[in-house]
């Protein structure tokens, strides 16, 4: 019996008289005996003798028709991505910006001044030259002594005191910015002066503005701060002032602390110094620059000299001070480019001062019709604008055919079109953000203030003669760029979704959707384990090292050790001196040794192990899992097959240049084909097979059966032959009929049902006799009577 080929098993099936036993249904045997007719002719079937298989027929279809829209979706967004990434690249001009920003940033900001005072004595070169002479004040050869002052030379970033600070101010800034004669020592002309390199010209003069915080009191009647809350007792005599603190200043407020806006000055002039405000930008949006605000000349070094001396002299810096910007702005005519320098030093209460720089670049015009760059930029935007209109339409009308076809309202509508399994909620806010980035970029270009410019041959300034701001021009440039940061990132996640138009760039984005719920949850417990151990960092080391200070340096300096990017060797210079700058350089090992010797290593080596050894190595085990998962679905022989039956008689996924040769040659090869009258989508073709009656075998009807029933359907017998044509993976061969054989004959009887049987038969039979003989008893006695 288990030796029984398929057709003896059928024969004996047939033979048999046992129709009500389990193992025999009289359909499975009727499906059965169809197979096997269509085997025996098989070899030489043609035309309607033909037999397919609809269900691999639909499977083909579906997954073929959403690889269809996903390549038409994919298309069009790649044309819509391309050309915002140029028109971006044109907008945003990198380059040329960044080489601008550069040079200036090396002219003001990394360029070393000679500091008369020093932190780190030695650090100046020998007082005697090569030769056995003496070196004078700046280093170079003297005959009048060999008395060096103790110096430094230092950059801004090195500033520590607000000795640094003024010196930094007087001997380098000044000496910097006011740039009247050539190398060779003969005078610029009117138009060069303030030139720096013969190409970027200084729009104005700088100013200088600082913000204050109130003093507290020694008696309770009169407490000014919130800081005396925490000093009591007699700690108040020690200190007979002490000041809250002003975070997150911007140019027209603090957000947090109170400000002090009362004048100052000297003894003489008690009101000197009072406090500013100018209206910087559109009245509608308030912009405004506010606080004490020092203004400089625009060629007169001279004036300018005496007035930094003056307010040096008048203490216009003073303990009250926390926070301190210079604003500077330049011109390059070459370029078409304006850059805005903000020179920020934050005079922390804790005693640190925070050297920071800040910078924007911006167009003077943004369209110039003699320019052919901003011409194409023109035409490319406008092709963005299109492509996007054309997002929304195609949109809208998904909602007009979910409302024409279901016959409901707008509302209904938009609900159906977000439940529905194609939608994508990463493409409704891509175009979304598009529509805020249009009405940025729209304020932008027509922001009014660039208009309202004067120029005159030495400096710029607003209409009357007000001092150029440009904080409203640089902010809404700065939120246009950031907003068009995001909408790359949602770009992002998009072409993951319609990388799967094709299995072989899918298996990112599959393997993303695979993993994400158990990365997630996990990703939950590493965060956790971050904060920990960033909490022990900060608790350990956060004063002795600068990128421990706080929570949010200490976590990501954790995370740079995590991924590796710490120091590798103690160095001096990966320490902060002075500047916010050096808050974030990198530590390892031997730098948080070298602070702590006793106690580095109950961090460094439960981290390492923990975080490195343990959670490193699962989540790389999650993604390999998942990636293994994603792709043995690629195998024909897995029980999970996700792929298209043609693929699976390929055995592997179809290329992606196949793919698009394919498509491009039926799509535009469909006018010149002769059989273009009797072709049929592939959405009728998954209409036709979801309408077809019940009965129809669907893993074995002839093209006769199929073309009779779906005649009514709009298939004639010519689009279904041209169905086995167009789809040879769904024609049953003698292979494919074979298995399906298999799957369908009944199993042969075994040996205790062919038991049941006969007692049954028996039993049948002896109730049987038992009838007659009753019948014959009875006949007997009536013949009696």
């Amino acid at each position: 019996r288990k030796e029984m080929s398929p057709f003896d098993a059928l024969a004996l099936a047939k033979e048999s008289q046992l129709t009500n036993t389990p193992f025999l249904l009289r359909n499975k045997l009727r499906s059965a005996t169809r197979v096997v007719d269509a085997l025996e002719k098989v070899k030489g079937a043609t035309g309607e003798q033909i037999t397919l298989s609809l269900n691999k027929l639909h499977v083909e279809c579906k997954i073929k028709r959403e690889r269809a829209i996903r390549a038409t979706v994919g298309w069009r967004f790649m044309v819509f991505f391309l050309l915002y990434a140029v028109v971006l690249t044109m907008q945003r001009n990198a380059v040329r910006g960044e080489a601008f920003t550069f040079g200036i940033f090396n002219y003001y900001i990394n360029s070393r001044f000679y500091s008369p005072r020093t932190s780190r004595p030695g650090t100046f070169p020998t007082q005697f030259t090569p030769e056995g002479g003496c070196r004078g004040f700046l280093g170079e050869p003297s005959s009048e002594g060999c008395q060096i002052p103790p110096g430094e030379l230092k950059s801004f970033r090195d500033l520590v005191t607000m000795e640094d600070l003024w010196d930094w101010l007087q001997l380098h800034l000044l000496s910097k910015f006011y740039i009247s004669h050539e190398y060779n020592g003969e005078p610029f002309a009117e138009a060069d002066v303030q030139t720096l390199n013969y190409r970027s010209k200084s729009m104005g003069g700088f100013r200088m503005t600082q913000k204050r915080m109130s003093p507290g009191s020694v008696t309770k009647a009169d407490l000014g701060g919130r800081c005396w809350s925490f000093n009591d007792g007699e700690i108040r005599e020690f200190t007979p002032t002490c000041f809250d603190s002003l975070s997150l200043c911007q140019d027209g407020m603090c957000l947090f602390g109170a400000e002090d806006k009362s004048p100052f000055g000297t003894f003489l002039d008690p009101e000197k110094y009072k406090f500013q405000e100018y209206d910087v930008g559109s009245k509608q949006l308030g912009v405004k620059e506010t606080g004490f605000i020092e203004f400089f000349p625009h060629v007169d070094r001279s004036e300018a000299d005496q007035k930094m001396a003056e307010i040096k002299a008048d203490r216009w810096l003073d303990k009250a001070s926390q926070w301190l910007r210079m604003d500077l702005s330049f011109l390059n005519s070459n370029e078409r480019l304006i850059l805005v320098l903000r020179i920020v030093v934050h005079m922390d209460n804790k005693g640190f001062m925070q050297p920071i720089v800040v910078s924007d670049v911006t167009q003077v015009v943004w369209y110039n019709f003699e320019n052919y760059l901003d011409i194409i930029r023109i035409i490319l935007e406008a092709c963005v604008l299109v492509a996007w209109v054309m997002q929304i339409w195609t949109a809208f009308l998904v909602v007009w055919d979910k409302r024409k076809e279901r016959k409901c309202t707008w509302r209904d509508a938009m609900r159906y079109y977000f439940t529905d399994e194609r939608h994508s909620w990463v493409q409704d806010m891509l175009l979304l953000i598009f529509l805020l980035i249009f009405i940025l970029w729209f304020v932008v270009i027509a922001d009014p203030l660039k208009g309202n410019i004067d120029v005159h041959p030495q400096f710029m300034d607003w209409g009357g003669g007000q001092p150029l701001f440009l904080t409203q021009v640089s902010n809404f440039e700065r939120t246009y760029f950031l907003i068009n940061g995001v909408a790359c990132i949602l770009f992002v996640l998009r072409m993951l979704q319609i990388a799967k138009v094709n299995p072989r760039f899918s298996l990112l984005s599959e393997s993303l959707d695979s993993m994400k719920g158990r990365l997630f949850n996990f990703a939950i417990v590493m965060f956790i384990l971050l904060i920990f151990f960033t909490m022990q960092a900060m608790v350990m080391f956060g004063d002795k090292l600068p990128v421990f200070a706080d929570f949010g340096y200490s976590f990501v300096a954790v995370v740079q050790i995590l991924i590796g990017s710490g120091g590798s060797e103690p160095d001096e210079t990966r320490s902060r001196r002075g500047g916010g700058f050096g808050a974030l350089r990198p530590v390892d090992y031997p730098q948080i040794k070298q602070v702590a010797p006793g106690s580095a290593w109950l961090f460094y080596y439960p981290f390492v192990f923990m975080m490195v050894f343990v959670v490193v190595n699962i989540t790389i085990a999650i993604i390999g899992e998942a990636y293994v998962r994603v792709k043995r679905a690629r195998d024909p022989k897995n029980p999970e097959f996700n792929l298209c039956p043609s693929e699976a008689l390929a055995g592997k996924p179809t290329p992606i240049l196949r793919q698009i040769s394919r498509g491009l040659s039926r799509r535009f090869g469909r006018i010149l084909r002769k059989e273009k009258n009797v072709e049929r989508k592939k959405e009728d073709i998954l209409a036709m097979i979801v309408k077809l009656p019940v009965w129809i075998d669907r893993d074995c009807c002839s093209v006769g059966d199929l073309a009779d029933v779906a005649g009514p359907l709009g298939f004639t017998r010519e689009s279904v032959m041209w169905l086995t044509t167009r789809y040879p993976v769904v024609v049953n061969n003698e292979g494919t009929l074979k298995e399906l054989l298999v799957k369908r004959t009944p199993p042969p009887p075994t040996v205790s049902q062919q038991l049941e049987h006969v007692t049954a038969s028996v039993e049948e039979l002896v109730n049987t006799q038992a009838g007659i003989h009753a019948k014959l008893d009875l006949l007997i006695r009536m013949a009696t009577l």
